[in-house]
């Protein structure tokens, strides 16, 4: 089997599909793998085209931007993550990142993570909601990134 992408693969028992970018994949274990996506470059946006995807940021500078674009539908999942620090990274999500629209999460430190899932929060209006934060590497127990208005 090949195909091309940034895709990891697990091989199991059972029915096995080819990963392609727009699409999770799914394994013989039962097991989802997410799209992958590396957000390098500053201003960037980050695609919202898949059922799940993780999102490895590379941050360059010491007020590095990406946006993120509304989900699609209810369920889609995102796990973005601080992989490269250069300094401090604001993601700005259009319609916000809770029920109070509160649009910037400001990742600091390598580590950082948040995890999302697409909510509905008015007939065929959807936004991001926050199903769980990473704790900072230094094992503070504070959490990175942090959300503001």
């Amino acid at each position: 089997m090949s195909f091309s992408g940034n895709f990891a693969y697990a091989a199991g028992s059972g029915t096995e599909d080819i990963p392609t970018q727009n699409q999770m994949v799914r394994c013989g274990t039962g097991g989802l793998l997410p799209a992958v996506v590396k957000a390098d470059t500053d201003a960037a946006a980050i695609p919202v085209t898949a059922a799940y995807t993780y999102v490895g940021i590379t941050s360059t500078g010491a007020t590095d931007t990406r946006t993120l674009a509304r989900p699609t539908y209810i369920g889609q999942r995102m796990i973005i993550h601080h992989d490269v620090d250069g300094g401090a990274c604001t993601v700005t999500a259009t319609g916000g990142f809770n029920q109070a629209a509160d649009a910037d999460c400001v990742f600091t430190a390598v580590g950082g993570l948040i995890n999302l899932v697409a909510t509905q929060r008015a007939a065929g209006v959807f936004a991001w909601s926050v199903a769980g934060f990473g704790i900072k590497a230094d094992d503070s127990n504070a959490l990175d990134p942090t959300i503001n208005a």
